[in-house]
């Protein structure tokens, strides 16, 4: 499947936040204890696609089948075929910590390709363009961090040229939900 990733622009954001980031926030739910959306996250979350979309130092992207195979018309016609994108990345300039050398990195926020377009090379067009962002933002690298137990994401990363260079332990807060390891590829 041919795919176009591009850039989020304002008149995507609720369609983006409706039919991409809520499924994607049920999937880190299912693996992340203790992040579940809360009441106010769409509101919240359009607040930050609406600056995602004007900040120089982060990306959001949309991957959007090419051709009219697929219909639909929520994100409008963009010239491939009016289709709705199938998934959707957001990442950030990281500038590290003071007093250490090194360029920049970019991170990972989020990654979500729907289930039905899974496989098909859509999360490596959409982490492609991120690498391709950083490159250009003078980042070093991209990073990601994914919940232990979501042993799909790990593979999906793995298999798009990301490997594994630190691990994040978590531990509870005095108001937390639990001890949580992470894996950083």
């Amino acid at each position: 499947m041919q795919t176009r990733v591009r850039a989020v622009r304002e008149d995507d954001l609720e369609s983006l936040v409706d039919d991409l980031w809520l499924p994607y926030a049920e999937r880190v739910a299912e693996h992340d204890h203790g992040r579940e959306p809360s009441p106010d996250a769409r509101e919240r979350v359009l607040a930050r696609h609406r600056g995602l979309v004007t900040d120089p130092g982060a990306t959001s992207l949309v991957a959007v089948p090419v051709g009219g195979e697929f219909g639909g018309g929520g994100f409008g016609a963009d010239g491939y075929g009016g289709a709705d994108p199938v998934g959707f990345a957001t990442a950030r300039r990281d500038d590290g910590r003071p007093g250490f050398a090194g360029p920049p990195r970019a991170v990972l926020e989020a990654l979500f390709v729907r289930p039905s377009f899974r496989r098909r090379g859509v999360a490596r067009a959409l982490l492609d363009a991120v690498t391709e962002w950083a490159g250009e933002a003078g980042c070093g690298d991209v990073v990601a961090s994914v919940p232990e137990g979501d042993a799909a994401a790990r593979a999906c990363l793995r298999a798009c040229g990301f490997g594994t260079r630190e691990l994040t332990f978590g531990r509870e807060s005095e108001t937390g939900t639990g001890m949580e390891t992470r894996e950083a590829p």
